[in-house]
Order: structure tokens, then sequence, then C-alpha cells
């Protein structure tokens, strides 16, 4: 019997590339959100011809600044409201890979509905997705495409004592809602895995873990550190410390760090960057800068408010080590960044900081100001500022291979849960 070509094409049709929308928040409820959500993108264009087709979902009142970083990643974009019970009919922007016939298919007109189970819960069918990778939204109505459904953390059950009992009320129910809803939950690190698991154990079986790898940008290492420090006027030598000032992010033990160290003549440098706003308490700030006066460490403690992300990666480069105190992590962005870029890290000894497996990282305990104060004392005096040429060679050299196989494991889970609803639906 011959071999037909034709009829073996017909019966093993090649496997296409799924289309997966990505619902992410906006910018302005969470910076680390667009972050995280673009170091994913540009993991999944790194597989070339093996990239799913991607379609950001614009909110409503997003301005195309808003956007940009995210767009250009993009094969298409859907636009509708954030979140509401109902959307309007959305409208399609072509931007990459997008030929006629997808578009047109996409900006077929719709009939408009005032239910806020139709039109609104159809959406993502309706613009030809076969997945949605997603955030956590508290009115989510579209579940007409299979969800994966990223949780970054359980912070409030791990500090209750940071939120009011509304607020854990609302975030529970919203994650229960989500729980139930997604084919699939995906969480950065082992130790939010268990959290998640803990907190809805029937719905364990859907939980796969991520770890998420940071891009740094090539052109990252063409800027000299030394430019970056001038334009602060900060002095050459300091500890990095770039998390945003939310009362977990713990910045009080590192002042306490430093007024035992002052106290024994030692007086390093620690460099902060980030938002200066927490939105759970108007007086933690206001606290921290008391006892930088108190404790005559303002020469020392240099708060420069959010910065853009090629300042803070030439403040890396230049910094003795990257330094996070943080009492709660469900991954951990800035050792992430570090990792890729190739820096020492100073870190709290936490589950989810551990999991990342530096080599190149020293650990504390973060209720501890003496073991910390020990630890900066030891790389004050043994460290020099500046690029580590050789953890930056080895970094680079690692990071491709590592964003292709983050991709890839992203680009399984989409199939996977693709496959679970194919197969749900089938059984019903």
């Amino acid at each position: 019997m011959r071999f037909d070509a034709r009829q073996s094409e017909m019966s093993n049709p090649p496997v296409r590339s799924p289309r997966i929308a990505f619902q992410v928040y906006r910018p302005s409820d969470w910076a680390a959100g667009a972050t995280t959500t673009q170091d994913l993108l540009i993991a999944l264009r790194a597989l070339g011809q093996d990239c799913p087709e991607i379609t950001l979902w614009r909110w409503n009142g997003l301005s195309d600044q808003d956007m940009e970083p995210l767009a250009a990643l993009a094969d298409q974009i859907v636009s509708a409201r954030y979140p509401a019970p109902l959307q309007t009919p959305n409208v399609v922007m072509p931007t990459r890979r997008n030929s006629l016939k997808k578009i047109s298919a996409l900006l077929r007109p719709s009939r408009k509905t005032d239910n806020t189970t139709g039109q609104d819960a159809r959406l993502l069918r309706n613009s030809g997705m076969d997945c949605s990778f997603s955030m956590p939204f508290e009115n989510r109505a579209d579940f007409s495409a299979p969800l994966l459904v990223l949780i970054f953390d359980l912070q409030h059950r791990q500090l209750p004592e940071l939120f009011s009992p509304k607020e854990r009320a609302q975030r529970d129910n919203t994650l229960q809602r989500e729980a139930e809803g997604a084919m699939l939950l995906i969480t950065m690190s082992q130790s939010v895995r268990d959290d998640l698991a803990g907190f809805t154990p029937q719905h364990s079986h859907k939980i796969r873990v991520l770890p998420w790898v940071s891009n740094i940008p090539s052109s990252v290492y063409a800027i000299d550190p030394n430019a970056v420090v001038s334009k602060y006027h900060l002095p050459e030598r300091f500890f990095y410390l770039p998390n945003q000032f939310w009362a977990h992010k713990n910045h009080l033990v590192v002042l306490e760090a430093l007024r035992e160290l002052a106290q024994r003549g030692i007086r390093p440098n620690v460099v902060c960057s980030g938002s200066l706003v927490e939105p759970r308490t108007n007086q933690h700030l206001g606290q921290l800068m008391q006892k930088l006066s108190l404790w005559n460490l303002r020469e020392q403690f240099i708060i420069l408010g959010l910065a853009p992300r090629t300042d803070v990666f030439a403040l890396m480069r230049q910094a003795l080590c990257v330094l996070n105190p943080s009492k709660f992590e469900g991954f951990g962005l800035s050792a992430a960044e570090a990792i890729s870029l190739g820096k020492r890290l100073l870190v709290s000894n936490l589950a989810a900081l551990r999991e990342q497996a530096s080599a190149a990282a020293t650990y504390f305990d973060p209720n501890n100001s003496h073991e910390l104060a020990a630890q900066m004392e030891i790389l004050w005096k043994t460290v020099a500022p500046g690029p580590d040429l050789l953890l930056e060679a080895q970094a680079r050299a690692a990071l491709p291979t590592r964003q292709k196989d983050f991709a890839r494991a992203f680009v399984k889970l989409a199939r996977e849960a693709i496959q679970l609803d194919a197969a749900k639906k089938s059984a019903r």
C-alpha cells in the first residue's frame, strides 16, 4: 500500500499554536503585574515559530503609554471594560502577525445585550481565544474559555494584621470564586502553592508551580552605572533596596541594623527605590522618616522613590548587593531580577526566596536586626562596588535557555488547560 502524504496530513494535522488571551491588571493598580507579564511575553517571543498567538486585553481608559511595554509583544489587542459585570462590544486592533481573515473574524458585529451573562460572558470565546492567562479579578464575568489564573500570594492570610476583616473576607471570596472557575491555578513558588492548597484543598489538583524568569535587556549592560550614580548624586558604595515602602517589605529592620552598626562606628549606605505609598496605612512612611532623624541615619538611608527600570538595573549593577528584607514574598521580583542580571543578594530567609536558589545569595532572619547588621558589616568590608563581571557573564549566558524553558513550561500548561476543558465538555 503506497503512503499517501495528503491522507497522513488530514489524519494527523499539525498542532497549531494556541490563541491565548492575557488579562492583566492596569499598571496603575500594580506595576509588578505589568512587569511579570512583560517577562512572560518576552520569553514566549523567544520561542520563534513555536510562540503562541498572543492577544492582549486592553482595559478601557488605558492610554497608549500604559499599553506600550506589552502592546509591542502582542499579535492583537481586544478592548474591554475593567473589570465590570457588563462589557461593551470589543474592538480589535492588529499589531503584528494578524491576517485579514483573523481581523475580520474578530470584528464581526455582535448583538448588544443588557444581560450580564450575555455578550460579556462570551467575549473570550467570541474573540476566538483557546484559553486565557489572567490575574484574579473580583468581578469576572467571562468564563467562556479555559482560564489559567495566576495567584501571586495569600498575603492576607499570612499577615492578617495588615488587612481589615472586610478586606480579608473580600480576598477570600475572590480567590475561592477564581479557584472554582479556573481550569488551572498557577503559582510562582512552591510556598504559595502550599498556602493555596491549604486554603482551597478541594481545588489543589488544579495548582501548578511555574517559577518566573525575569528578563534583562541586553542594553542594560551598555549603560555605565556611574552615570546613574551621578544622576542621583549617590555615594559610590551602597546596598540597594528596590522594594516598595509597604509595611511587610520591612525597611525598619534595615534602619535598626544601620543604627547598631553606627554605634560601632560603621556607616554603610543604603539606597532605596520604589513607591512611597502604603495603601493600608498612612502612618508607615512617617514613622520610618521619624526614626531616620531620631537615629541620625538620614545621610546613609537614601530614598529615591519610583525610578525607571533602566536606572533600577544600573543601580543593581553598581551596588554591593541587592537587599530584600521582606517579611513575606510570594516570589520576590527583585531577587529574580538580580539572578538574571548577575548580582549578589542579601535577602530574608523566606521559603519563596530560597526556592530561587541563587548561589550568590546570603540569607538572614527578617526579624533579627543583629543578624542583618553582621551580614552587612561583612559585605561592606569585603565587597567592591560595581558590576561583578564573572557573575554577569554567567547570568547572560544562562538567560536565553532559562527564558525558553520558562516559555515552554507555560505553553505546556496552556495546552493542558485546553485539553482539560475539552475533556470536561465531552463528558457532559
